[in-house]
């Protein structure tokens, strides 16, 4: 599902931070609200790190769907991956709606009736 690179490390996320204390929890804390103030929780990440293991060509080599870019996710080993065949929707310029609505670069997501 990931490729046919061996996966060492799945994720390059360094913690979870509350967006209105600040307090942070491991990935593995297994939360998704902040405990002391059920605040929405931002991933950070360890960038210099996954600039070194992914670039754009890496990516684009890849299959579509949301596991294309698993080091972006918190998941840290890869037999939590699941899949439900995700795909990955593009999005497509709406000029005459953009103009409707008064905006210049209106993307809309393409729907396909076959993968909803």
């Amino acid at each position: 599902m990931l490729g046919r690179r061996v996966v060492k490390e799945m994720t390059h996320v360094t913690w979870l931070r509350c967006v209105k204390c600040g307090r942070t929890y491991k990935t593995q804390d297994h939360v998704f609200t902040c405990k002391e103030d059920d605040g929405r929780l931002e991933v950070e990440y360890d960038y210099t790190s996954l600039a070194s293991r992914i670039n754009r060509n890496l990516l684009e080599s890849r299959r579509g769907g949301l596991w294309k870019y698993h080091e972006l996710l918190p998941i840290e080993k890869k037999e939590n991956v699941v899949s439900l065949g995700e795909v990955q929707t593009p999005l497509v310029k709406h000029g005459n709606l953009g103009k409707v609505l008064g905006l210049s670069n209106l993307y809309v997501r393409a729907f396909d009736s076959s993968s909803a």
